[in-house]
């Protein structure tokens, strides 16, 4: 596996000069398949549906007063 170099930049939003460019590695993002990001997000998908079945549901009882 190839080790990735995280680079952090500030940036403000109101000054685009301020923008990063030239930080795209065109590379390592060409070995990202549109497949990929598909069974990427099917994997999202499948956890988050497990996250709300095992939440604890809220209570619907009416309370008397």
């Amino acid at each position: 596996m190839q080790k990735i170099e995280l680079i952090k930049v500030r940036v403000d939003l109101t000054n685009s000069k301020t923008f990063p460019k030239g930080f795209v590695d065109i590379e390592a993002l060409n070995l990202v398949t549109e497949m990929q990001i598909l069974v990427h997000e099917g994997e999202d998908d499948l956890e988050w549906e497990m996250l709300i079945r095992s939440s604890p549901k809220p209570h619907t009882d009416k309370v008397s007063s």
